[in-house]
């Protein structure tokens, strides 16, 4: 399997800002891993699940960002809208309500659906219909704990208000969030490839990653989309990757 992102063919050349910002968060890179049914002494991680979530059907999360003419400057420009950062933690929720009752442990999710039952009949009349109420009572409303039932999370480094945004929705420590900020920080938006280079991060570090140490990677896309894997540690790694010497 390989991820690239090259920003090449993107490049905008005009002063609409909102394309002007593609400029300056992209970079060009790529990962590759390999994937086998078998069972080896040197494999790294065993795929445990996946899931993808796609909102196209979502006129707010397809218009977020994409690819548009520029006529003032003659030249084609990807944008980004203010309101990525909001689409992008609603299409992880998504998809994470779809995967989270196949990989969390059983007593995780059960407390979970018995919170939200008695979350619902008691807040049902504690707020108004308006979207801020809707969104505030999003907010409290119970989830699985995410910090404890990952050893690693390697949200998408898109940028600082995705990062934010994933945060606060999955209400991670900032120390879960290190791999994912450290990518940013270092290499800007890899795209797809940005979740390996978090979790290339993680095995570059002293403590390294332990066997049965369990990992959820989120990727995302355009128009919008929202993609999950779930690994599982097979061996204890500690490598140092060329990108994080």
């Amino acid at each position: 399997m390989i991820c690239t992102e090259n920003i090449t063919n993107n490049w905008y050349t005009g002063n609409d800002k909102s394309m002007l910002l593609v400029n300056a968060i992209f970079r060009a890179g790529g990962a590759a891993c390999l994937l086998t049914t078998g069972a080896f002494p040197q494999n790294k991680y065993r795929l445990v699940d996946v899931e993808r979530t796609h909102l196209g059907h979502d006129d707010a999360a397809f218009r977020c960002m994409g690819q548009a003419y520029d006529p003032a400057s003659d030249s084609l420009g990807v944008f980004l809208r203010k309101n990525v950062g909001e689409v992008a933690a609603k299409a992880v929720r998504m998809n994470l309500e779809r995967l989270g009752p196949r990989v969390l442990p059983l007593k995780n999710s059960l407390r979970v659906a018995l919170a939200k039952v008695a979350f619902s009949l008691s807040s049902s009349s504690s707020f108004s219909s308006s979207s801020s109420s809707a969104e505030k009572k999003r907010s409290l409303e119970p989830q699985p704990d995410f910090e404890r039932c990952f050893a690693q999370v390697y949200p998408h480094a898109g940028g600082p208000a995705v990062l934010d945004a994933m945060q606060r929705s999955l209400r991670l420590s900032d120390d879960k969030m290190r791999p994912s900020r450290a990518t940013w920080a270092s290499h800007g938006n890899l795209s797809s490839a940005s979740t390996f280079y978090a979790m290339a991060f993680a095995e570059s570090q002293p403590g390294g990653i332990k066997k049965r140490d369990r990992a959820l990677s989120i990727g995302l896309g355009g128009c919008f989309k929202a993609g999950t894997v779930v690994w599982e540690a097979e061996r204890d790694i500690r490598e140092v990757h060329e990108a994080w010497t």
